[in-house]
């Protein structure tokens, strides 16, 4: 997966708040190279689920 991931094939991530993921599943999904450790295997053609929402209001300005 790395020597994929460095031809530009795929798109391997890292996870950012392992502390907030179970141990376990952070160490099950590990793929390793040396020192760097990826958890995530990231998807171009996964669907937003924001995507379609519609835009949050303007905040208030405060001119009441």
């Amino acid at each position: 997966m790395v020597t994929a991931h460095r031809a530009g094939l795929l798109v391997l991530a890292r996870a950012d708040l392992v502390a907030a993921m179970p141990g376990a599943a952070v160490a099950a999904s590990a793929v390793s190279e040396g020192l760097a450790d990826f958890h995530f295997l990231l998807d171009d053609a996964a669907r937003d689920p924001w995507a379609d929402a519609p835009a949050s209001p303007e905040p208030s300005q405060g001119g009441w």
